[in-house]
């Protein structure tokens, strides 16, 4: 048996339904009604099974996906413009901005803390570093 939830409150939409496809669809039809995020639980086991939002929903409908070397993102707070370098990503916590190069590969992180910045070859190079920014090295 499993039950439907708004996410992040103890406000429980439906209870017993019987499998897990019919629970999908209710959080489906709950999550795009309520323009909220919902979850599916196992009710024995408290187990969350499946997690939907209205934005994937949207997606799913409208046919949107990510494409690789396409994400860009405004910073919500003060990040510098560097010639020849887009921002991918920010990470709002820590105050950094991961920048894609325009033309050609490369990275670019901008830690906002203290105005430094390094080029990285990849991604996960970039992951990396904006991990160890986390846990407070600065650049």
């Amino acid at each position: 048996m499993y039950a439907i939830a708004l996410a992040n409150a103890a406000d429980t939409l439906a209870t017993g339904l019987a499998d897990f496809t019919t629970a999908r669809e209710a959080a489906e039809t709950e999550a795009s009604q309520r323009n909220a995020e919902v979850v599916v639980r196992h009710e024995e086991t408290d187990v969350v099974a499946f997690v939907t939002s209205p934005r994937a929903i949207r997606n799913q409908e409208t046919g949107e996906h990510f494409v690789p070397w396409t994400r860009v993102e405004t910073p919500k707070f003060a990040a510098p413009n560097f010639e020849g370098w887009i921002s991918a990503y920010t990470r709002k916590r820590i105050g950094a901005t991961v920048y894609r190069k325009v033309e050609g590969k490369g990275w670019r992180v901008h830690d906002g803390r203290t105005g430094n910045f390094r080029d990285v070859e990849n991604t996960k190079q970039a992951c990396n570093l904006t991990s160890a920014m986390r846990k407070g090295t600065e650049l």
